[in-house]
């Protein structure tokens, strides 16, 4: 019996391990400002400004939604998610936060292996590209085929 409680108490910790290892709310995510950035209505010049070269591949771009701002004073920010362009590197196959599994497996929109880009949009007209696999960002937008110039 007593070996029995001990391991319950090891797994016990080690599922709390794991769970502290995926994304946590803390600090980095607060937004005070209740502000947001100007509507970025030539969001679609921007993806394709980004693109460059391969703006004459087929690629879905989603209608903006807000995201945090830089700081947690800052205005919210607008961004948009691309679909269609070819990996820069392999989908992630090894270990998984143990609440990134169960995040995927509780969202309908989970596609693990969807290759997509979020483009930050500035006001000052600059834009930050993340690029990343399956982003909880990505999973509930709109696309639409990113219009030729």
């Amino acid at each position: 019996m007593r070996i029995l409680s001990r391991l319950s108490l090891t797994l016990s910790l080690c599922l709390t391990i794991a769970a502290c290892s995926g994304a946590n709310t803390g600090l980095h995510n607060i937004q005070f400002s209740g502000a947001a950035e100007a509507f970025p209505a030539d969001y679609q010049v921007r993806a394709r400004r980004y693109l460059g070269a391969e703006a004459g591949l087929t690629v879905a771009v989603s209608y903006p939604r807000l995201t945090l701002g830089e700081t947690a004073l800052s205005p919210k920010r607008w961004y948009v998610c691309l679909r269609g362009l070819e990996p820069t590197g392999s989908a992630p196959d090894g270990f998984r936060p143990v609440l990134e599994i169960a995040e995927n497996m509780m969202s309908a929109q989970s596609r693990p292996g969807t290759y997509d880009v979020v483009l930050v949009l500035r006001a000052s007209g600059t834009s930050t590209a993340i690029k990343g696999y399956d982003s909880p960002l990505c999973r509930e937008g709109r696309y639409e085929v990113l219009a030729a110039a």
